[in-house]
């Protein structure tokens, strides 16, 4: 028995539409799942892609944020916003069945890709976890693309050893600073319509506020080390011109990262007691 068909015993026993908490508790009572219930979040991304894989032919519909419902029930009728979800289901025990990407996908265009990106930094979440995370994350984006800006300037014009070393670790730093930035927005936006569907409960939520926390802490560290680095070696008077460009441009990125993480502390500070 798969997930679906999980899901469809359970309507069927209820004769009622089903919220997917009460949908992965009484799975997780019949030993259909394991892990923790409040990893409610798995089993939704999980339900979820099962019905978009089996398509007109599911027997489950969404019918609301976080219901599910059986498609012949008269009342019953699928989303109209069947967008997927990035999430990784784990810890299911029932066989799922992965779904391959069509053939004739097509590669998003820059154009659609850039709007995209837009509208991941203008809309603002709704919990004050995620509205903490995406201020964090969006003044990320914005440095590394700065950075981006700046090591393209260094490399269109006339420049010595050292501002060539310099360009290359803007360049580097920036593209990997705005990718991550990018993929947290993304990752963010999602938990927060999650959480305003009632998907992720409090014990959920709590569990991402403690990754989110560390994930910050690990930035921090390696922008203390980045700095260290930096000093080492651009204050050497013995390394090549090169080697000190690229030293100050890690000095910059790890001062930047220590500087973004006592911001955020500060400006929430009060949450936090």
């Amino acid at each position: 028995m798969n997930l679906l068909e999980a899901a469809e015993r359970l309507l069927r026993e209820a004769q009622e539409p089903l919220h997917v908490r009460e949908i992965a508790a009484r799975a997780a009572e019949r030993g259909l799942i394991s892990g923790p219930a409040h990893s409610i979040d798995l089993v939704y991304a999980g339900l979820r892609r099962a019905i978009e894989g089996a398509g007109e032919g599911s027997p489950v519909v969404q019918a609301g944020p976080g219901a599910f419902a059986l498609r012949e029930w008269p009342a019953a009728a699928p989303r109209a916003d069947t967008e997927s979800r990035p999430e990784t289901v784990t810890r299911i025990t029932v066989e799922i069945e992965q779904e391959e990407a069509p053939a004739e996908a097509m590669p998003l265009a820059p154009q659609t890709i850039g709007a995209h990106i837009v509208s991941l930094v203008r809309e603002q979440p709704e919990h004050p976890l995620f509205a903490r995370v995406h201020a964090y994350l969006r003044g990320l984006l914005g440095w590394g693309a700065l950075n981006v800006l700046g090591g393209l300037a260094l490399v269109f014009r006339p420049r010595s050893s050292m501002a060539a070393g310099l360009s290359s670790a803007l360049l580097d730093w920036g593209a990997a600073q705005a990718a991550l930035a990018v993929v947290g927005l993304e990752q963010v936006q999602n938990e927060d319509r999650d959480a305003a569907d009632g998907i992720l409960d409090e014990p959920a939520i709590a569990e991402r506020r403690a990754w989110y926390r560390q994930a910050a802490d690990a930035l921090a560290a390696a922008g203390a080390v980045a700095t260290i680095l930096g000093l080492v070696f651009g204050l050497s008077g013995r390394q090549r011109a090169r080697t000190r460009g690229r030293a100050l441009g890690i000095l910059t990125q790890g001062s930047f990262l220590i500087t973004l993480s006592l911001v955020d502390r500060l400006l929430h500070r009060p949450n936090e007691e």
